[in-house]
């Protein structure tokens, strides 16, 4: 009878164990899941004037945003829909150019995107296919989302990220400078924290 009890008393406390290991390998998971969510994109040093080595010409009338972007990134949709939400609310709306990371010896057209209704909806918006991400790093952007604004008079006028996190949509300290920016034509520089993929690698999907 001792001998049964003994039994039943180390296999409740193996089925414990067995609990409390998986617990623990849940709560890391977590934790690392949260990290990388948190854990902001490379990003150059932004320069206070338009580049010279960009291959198109900021508008001559209004601000000039340029978005550098990874097509098979699911964070750009998140970017992208923050964009949407704050141009909307915008008086001047600024020229948009989207920079569409395309790996080299990628077929035309692998840039093409799901979320391209989410593009078309951008006002005055030019979507332009960026081979190797060149056009992109014209700009100091490393990282998908990374946008920089410039003022008629080639000025930088905000620099970073919409999100306060990877694929996260909503309010973020850095969506709100930009809508400051476009609205009073001033604005932090930034940068901004971007939570995006590195553009730079072919994303699977």
């Amino acid at each position: 009878m001792d001998l049964q009890r003994a039994e039943v008393r180390v296999g409740v406390g193996g089925q414990s164990g067995v609990l409390l290991a998986w617990f623990a390998a849940l709560g890391m998971g977590l934790a690392m899941m949260a990290g990388y969510a948190y854990t902001p994109g490379a990003m150059r040093d932004a320069k206070a004037a338009w580049p010279r080595e960009a291959t198109f010409s900021p508008a001559g009338d209004r601000p000039t945003v340029v978005v550098g972007l990874h097509p098979r990134c699911t964070c750009s949709v998140a970017t992208v829909r923050e964009l949407d939400r704050i141009l909307a609310g915008v008086v001047v709306r600024p020229q948009v150019e989207v920079l569409l990371y395309r790996p080299a010896g990628a077929a035309e057209g692998w840039e093409r995107t799901a979320f391209d209704e989410d593009l078309r909806r951008l006002p005055a918006v030019t979507v332009r296919a960026d081979v190797e991400g060149k056009g992109a790093r014209a700009f100091g952007m490393l990282t998908s989302g990374d946008i920089a604004v410039f003022t008629p008079e080639k000025r930088l006028l905000f620099r970073g990220g919409l999100t306060a996190a990877r694929g996260h949509e909503g309010e973020s300290k850095g969506g709100r400078q930009l809508r400051m920016a476009l609205s009073m034509g001033h604005g932090a520089l930034g940068p901004f924290p971007v939570f995006g993929c590195p553009m730079g690698q072919a994303v699977r999907k």
